[in-house]
């Protein structure tokens, strides 16, 4: 049946179908949560004993800590990040300037190299048993990035796939979890090691 043909209760009974143009969503503006980036916020600081100062500043970003943020704090020209804790509202005075520049420095320093590597020992082990007798294994000594680390004096490898990689080690640094890692070299991971600021140099 066309549409000339059509009774006019047939054509009541039809639904008709309006196409309305797209409209574009009405554009809300930026509001920071909370804690989020962007949000100003005070704190208290710590600055002698029984004695605190008021600071304030803007937050840049999620802190390593949980319920922690990092601060760019008002007075702070040079660009040192302040780690607060959210829930206190009170600085962390673990991660000072101090803290941060020596990061920041070995992250870069990581980023530049060629990836890490195993050094390691290969130790004689005593096995009981059906099987007893002696077989050997590796004993890893230490991690590094540099293959001309000074502190390297056994055997090295590539990396397996279970161990370390420059990204993992990096975000370690970061979220400062690596700190009791004892397995990464002081020298060329950690850069204690005075005039090492970047791969090959010692």
């Amino acid at each position: 049946m066309t549409a000339a043909t059509w009774t006019a209760a047939e054509l009541g009974r039809t639904k008709m179908i309006v196409l309305r143009p797209h409209k574009a969503p009405a554009r809300r503006e930026y509001m920071p949560k909370p804690a989020g980036p962007g949000q100003r916020i005070s704190w208290t600081r710590t600055a002698g004993y029984a004695s605190t100062e008021e600071r304030t500043g803007e937050i840049w970003s999620a802190g390593p800590l949980p319920s922690s943020v990092w601060v760019q704090p008002d007075d702070s020209p040079a660009g040192d990040m302040a780690m607060v804790m959210v829930r206190s509202m009170t600085e962390h005075p673990a991660y000072p300037a101090s803290w941060q520049h020596d990061t920041l420095r070995r992250c870069e320093h990581l980023r530049l190299s060629k990836g890490m590597f195993a050094e390691y020992e290969t130790v004689p082990v005593r096995t009981w048993g059906y099987s007893s007798g002696t077989k050997t294994e590796e004993r890893i000594v230490a991690y590094h990035c540099d293959r001309d680390c000074l502190e390297i004096s056994h055997e090295t490898r590539d990396c397996n796939g279970w161990e370390p990689t420059v990204g993992y080690v990096i975000r370690m640094l970061l979220d400062a979890s690596a700190r009791g890692r004892s397995d990464l070299c002081r020298r060329c991971v950690y850069l204690t090691e005075p005039g090492v600021t970047e791969c090959g140099a010692a």
